[in-house]
This record gives C-alpha cells, sequence and structure tokens, in this order.
C-alpha cells in the first residue's frame, strides 16, 4: 500500500528552532508495505515514524472437559496472526482445575480484517498471570471459536507467547535535507497497528 499526505503546514507544535505536527496513518493498520510520502509547504528537515501496536485479543474461556489428561490449575490467551507477524498475547482466560482431565475452550475471539490464524498459549501447571504462557496450538482460520480436548503435557508446550511487537523496517531516504517532500518505504515486522510520522520542518519566517 501507498499513502500519500499533501497539506499546508498545520498549526505545528514549537522544539527550539524548529517546529513539528504528527501524522496518523491508520491506513497502515493492516499494510503489509509500501511507503509513504508526504508533502509540505515548508523544508522537511526530519522525520520520525513511530508503530502503534494493535491491542491484543479478548480472553477464551476455559472449561473441565472429558477425562484423561491434565492434572493441575491453567489459564490461556490467545494471539491473532496475519501476513505480517503476530500480536502480543491477549487478556488471560479464566483458571480451569482439572484432575487428569481434557480442557476445552470457548469464546475464542476472532480477530480483524486479514487475520489468517489464531495461536493458543497455555501455562504450565500452577501458574496464573503474569506466569508464562507457551505454544499450544494454532487455529488455522478466522471462524472457529472452540477447541475440544486439550491434553497437551507441560513438556509438549511450545514458545513462550509475544509480549513486545517487533518493529518495522523503514526505509529513509539518502539524502537530507529532504526538501518538500519525504518518501519512506514501510516492512512491518510484527502484526503492529497504526503509525505516527512526527516531521520536523523549518519554522515560517
Amino acid at each position: 500500500m501507498s499513502i500519500t499526505q499533501t497539506q499546508a503546514d498545520p498549526t505545528p507544535r514549537v522544539m527550539d528552532d524548529y517546529e513539528w505536527t504528527e501524522i496518523d496513518f491508520t491506513a497502515l493498520v493492516t499494510d503489509t508495505g509500501g511507503t509513504v510520502t508526504v508533502k509540505r509547504a515548508r523544508k522537511i528537515v526530519a522525520a520520525i515514524l513511530i508503530p502503534k501496536a494493535t491491542a491484543g485479543p479478548s480472553a477464551p474461556t476455559a472449561a473441565v472437559g472429558a477425562a484423561t489428561g491434565l492434572t493441575g490449575t491453567y489459564q490461556y490467551k490467545v494471539t491473532f496472526v496475519n501476513a505480517a507477524g503476530e500480536t502480543i498475547g491477549g487478556a488471560t482466560s479464566n483458571s480451569v482445575t482439572v484432575a487428569n482431565q481434557k480442557i476445552n475452550l470457548s469464546s475464542i475471539p476472532l480477530g480483524p480484517a486479514g487475520t489468517t490464524a489464531r495461536n493458543i498459549y497455555r501455562t504450565k501447571a500452577g501458574g496464573g498471570d503474569g506466569s508464562s504462557f507457551f505454544f499450544q496450538s494454532q487455529i488455522a482460520d478466522n471462524t472457529t471459536t472452540t477447541l475440544t480436548g486439550d491434553a497437551t503435557a507441560d513438556a509438549s508446550l511450545g514458545s513462550p507467547v509475544p509480549n513486545i511487537f517487533a518493529e518495522p523496517t523503514v526505509t529513509w531516504p539518502i539524502s537530507a535535507p529532504f526538501g518538500n517532500t519525504l518518501t519512506l518505504g514501510w516492512t512491518p515486522q510484527g502484526a503492529v497497528g497504526a503509525a505516527s510520522l512526527l516531521v520536523l520542518f523549518v519554522p515560517a519566517a
């Protein structure tokens, strides 16, 4: 996706001898790469792109399932997966205590447009909110809202749930000052949300 924004210099904020403004690119929410072009009436001297993380998913509901499985107290988190990557872990489910039983999940949240899968993460026995959550399975669609019969042994759980959004890769212009037009490349490295571009430009005479 390519975005071009052209406007007269807005009412700026003053920083030392320069003025700056913030531009919100909400269209980058589901973007998987492209360019951002900013045009200003006055010369642009610097710019900073700031990613804004997408909120994590809501919590699923955990319940006791059929016999033969896990023993202990467990909780769950969900992440959304799209073409750009994976969100951080969402809200924590309720605690469920089982005695050689499986665990069922319901109300697994659906992701926004562009979501291709949801990853399920679980604590090890005895873990509560604040404990580490580890990969249990992937639901490879954005329609299923239940998971039946989790009996995955603690030792078989996978990687920890992501808790930090990856920074996007930004390709900046080589020459500086930029003049009146700034074009930069944008490649997300995780499921980031909208981005703000801070643009510093020469003040009015």
